[in-house]
């Protein structure tokens, strides 16, 4: 009698553990994020520049109908980092500017994309800002960069 009442328990108890979840908790990583910089160098204001993210076809940038950026002046957005995106910039409504299809953005690091030339006749270079590490290295927390928002 004790042992059928034994096996009952052991049965009743082991059972439910077989068909359990086991939940182990794991820290999720932080998402990282790179700066991208775009100096205005040409004759004309940039009136709105965003990047689109090759993966999903999102757009990321302000929020605001536009991001105006006057002659010899920059702005920065922070942007998920380790994917691959597209850059626009608009001098007006006629004139988009694309960077060109060969020229992708695998964002691994801070970059600068300069803008010279004119509305018409545009021309870029990138480069890595390196003052944006030294200054991540250092915590420094004055350099605050807003983060792009999906357009």
């Amino acid at each position: 009698m004790i042992k059928k009442i034994l096996k009952s328990i052991f049965l009743s108890l082991f059972v439910p553990l077989l068909s359990s979840y086991v939940f182990v908790h794991s820290e999720q990583e932080p998402i990282r994020y790179y700066t991208v910089t775009i100096e205005n160098n040409s004759k004309t204001d940039i009136i709105d520049w965003y990047l689109i993210d090759i993966n999903n076809g999102n757009k990321y940038g302000r929020n605001d109908e536009s991001s105006i950026i006057e002659e010899d002046e920059y702005d920065k957005l922070q942007f998920i980092a380790n994917r691959e995106y597209k850059c626009y910039i608009y001098f007006d409504t006629e004139n988009i500017y694309k960077i060109p299809e060969t020229e992708t953005l695998y964002l691994n690091k801070n970059l600068i994309i300069t803008i010279t030339g004119s509305r018409r006749t545009p021309e870029y270079s990138i480069s890595t800002d390196y003052s944006r590490n030294i200054d991540s290295q250092n915590n420094n927390t004055n350099m605050v960069v807003e983060i792009s928002e999906q357009k």
